[in-house]
């Protein structure tokens, strides 16, 4: 047995609360062994542009170095999305990269397909399959385009796999220095300067919260006609990789993140913690939840809480509890 103190205090009185708790039998099972054995490792595909700011992504929410990743970030159209690629510095997650899509990039969406269908077979191992995928978008700026022209079929294809999308709207920081620079041009000479921050913070923040609201109806319109219209992809209903039993399951979690990875900008960390946390629960699987929270590395409680979920998941866990002996000492009013 082992033996804890602990000390209880309410309103009205305080106590000393002694508890025996047996030791683990030896032979008990850790759960977080089983479940890395079934998926050691995090496996997520990041979809976006060349120059929308991947690479930076990559390297901050699982602190790795740009140089391990070398995404094709600054190099459109020789992005290979078989690749796997991996970090020694974190080696718990995997990451497939593909550009983005544009008008008669019919040839690229194929092969973006092909590997989710590849990728999301029933037969395959969970640790094989794709976990998650990162649509990364660069925040509406200087006249930029919202969307691409394929997204639809990558939220078709998603929902009918079931697979989380989460779409990222990277580089807030130039939207935030573009409507800083409105305001400060607004501005009457020799007007009080010390609230162009916050009037520029407030400007950010909206056309952010306008651009996700635009995206969410986006994408509830194409699953609503998705799985609920009467035309659903008949040319794939007799496909080995899209039964019918897909087609009225209830349509994959989709996320809307808007981060910076510029230190500089204000609460840069919470759109990272923020992303961690909107991709943490999108996730469908509970086998993907531990690999995810030791993967990312921005938030720490997800680790906790990760661990004691696996804690708890252990029914020799509830048997040993039920024979824990608690013992009252000193009870003392207040």
């Amino acid at each position: 047995m082992n033996k804890t103190k602990h000390l209880i205090q309410t309103s009205s009185f305080s106590c000393d609360v002694s508890i025996m708790v047996p030791f683990p039998p030896n032979h008990l099972l850790s759960t977080v062994e089983t479940t890395f054995a079934l998926c050691p490792q995090f496996r997520i595909l990041v979809v976006g542009n060349g120059g929308v700011g991947k690479s930076s992504l990559i390297a901050s929410i699982f602190n790795v170095n740009k140089e391990d990743i070398d995404i094709s970030d600054h190099r459109p159209g020789i992005a290979d999305i078989n690749r796997e690629y991996t970090s020694d510095d974190n080696p718990h997650f995997i990451l497939h990269d593909s550009q983005g899509f544009e008008p008669g990039s019919a040839d690229h969406w194929k092969t973006v397909q092909d590997f989710i269908l590849q990728k999301c077979k029933s037969s395959l191992p969970v640790k094989d399959r794709l976990h998650a995928i990162w649509m990364c978008i660069e925040a509406p700026h200087g006249g930029l385009r919202l969307t691409q022209t394929a997204d639809e079929a990558l939220i078709r294809l998603s929902g009918h796999f079931n697979i989380p999308v989460i779409f990222v709207l990277t580089k807030c920081d130039l939207l935030f220095n573009e409507c800083y620079s409105k305001a400060a041009r607004r501005l009457e000479p020799g007007a009080d300067t010390s609230d162009l921050r916050t009037k520029a913070l407030k400007d950010t923040a909206s056309i952010l919260d306008a651009t996700i609201k635009e995206l969410r109806e986006q994408s509830d319109r194409i699953l609503k006609i998705l799985f609920w219209g009467p035309q659903l992809w008949k040319e794939h209903r007799q496909s080995d990789h899209i039964a019918n039993r897909w087609i009225w399951r209830k349509p994959s979690q989709k996320g809307y993140v808007a981060v910076s990875t510029e230190k500089k900008f204000p609460d840069s960390l919470k759109t990272l913690t923020d992303l961690t946390i909107t991709t943490r629960q999108c996730l469908r699987t509970t086998e993907t939840l531990l690999p995810w929270a030791v993967a990312q590395r921005v938030d720490p409680k997800q680790k906790v809480l990760a661990s004691i979920e696996e804690g708890f998941k252990s029914a020799c866990f509830s048997s040993e509890l039920s024979r824990c002996q608690c013992k009252v000492h000193n009870l003392k009013p207040v």
